[in-house]
């Protein structure tokens, strides 16, 4: 991927993030968001086997997207955890 790819895959995830955010507007379980993590990582998977990516760049992706999915979901936890929405 190139740097700009980055820089957009980063801002749509922040705009994701942010948008789940504002939408949450009840308390919710660690384990509610544990499960939302797991059906996001199968999406991303399925999504990067059908793309049209070289297999080198699959693989690297397949590399990266939990350790992605594991920053998104902490940041996620801790911003829902300040804002007194986490349980």
């Amino acid at each position: 991927m190139t740097a700009k790819e980055y820089c957009k895959a980063f801002c749509e995830g922040y705009f994701c993030a942010q948008l789940g955010e504002k939408l949450t507007n009840c308390k919710v379980t660690e384990h509610a968001l544990d499960l939302v993590k797991e059906t996001a990582q199968t999406c991303i998977e399925q999504q990067i086997a059908y793309s049209s990516f070289d297999e080198k760049q699959k693989l690297e992706m397949k590399e990266n997207f939990q350790e992605w999915a594991d920053t998104v979901l902490q940041g996620f936890k801790k911003r829902l955890r300040e804002s007194g929405r986490l349980i």
